[in-house]
């Protein structure tokens, strides 16, 4: 607060209200009270969490880019591309192959993960290529989301080989 980031990451800090009033909200009011619209309501929460991350990485390029104007607009285009690209030749499919949910849902949230890392990447090789400083900020989120993408890949892709095995004898599917 007195640092006053909350107004210079408006998209990091929102996304983190939205995953800790999400999350709060969905077991501890869903689950004690309406049990059985816990499922539902988790799922729901979670897909929009994927969707809700894209946001935190047009604010790292956003902060990356704050210096120069013209190029800010650049990475912002860069991220929005790369975004656009994945998502209709790499996660898309996973939406459109004949499988059980359970599974879909597995490849849709590795794939998402992959396709963040990428634009991490990216973002990164265009700093090192413009000398542009990260700085204490920008290092440390991306740091933190280079973290959970890698656990969420490494999670999902096992869920997704393994089934039974990984969830320690319960049915993935029935979890989704």
């Amino acid at each position: 607060m007195r640092g006053r980031y909350l107004s210079q990451f408006p998209f990091f800090y929102s996304y983190l209200g939205y995953v800790f009033f999400g999350s709060a909200t969905a077991y501890y009011l869903v689950l004690q009270f309406w049990p059985q619209y816990y499922a539902s309501v988790f799922w729901f929460y979670f897909l929009v969490s994927l969707l809700a991350e894209f946001a935190v990485l047009v604010e790292i390029s956003d902060r990356i880019f704050n210096p120069y104007p013209a190029v800010r607009k650049l990475g912002r285009f860069a991220t929005f591309c790369i975004c656009l690209t994945f998502l209709s030749l790499y996660v898309l499919p996973t939406l459109v192959e004949p499988q059980s949910s359970a599974l879909a849902i597995l490849d849709l949230v590795k794939r998402t993960s992959l396709t963040k890392a990428v634009i991490i990447l990216a973002l990164l090789a265009a700093a090192y290529h413009y000398r542009l400083p990260l700085g204490k900020n920008i290092s440390g989120m991306m740091l933190g989301f280079s973290l959970d993408l890698a656990v969420n890949v490494v999670n999902f892709a096992l869920a997704r080989r393994m089934g039974r095995a990984f969830t320690a004898g319960r049915s993935v599917s029935s979890d989704l």
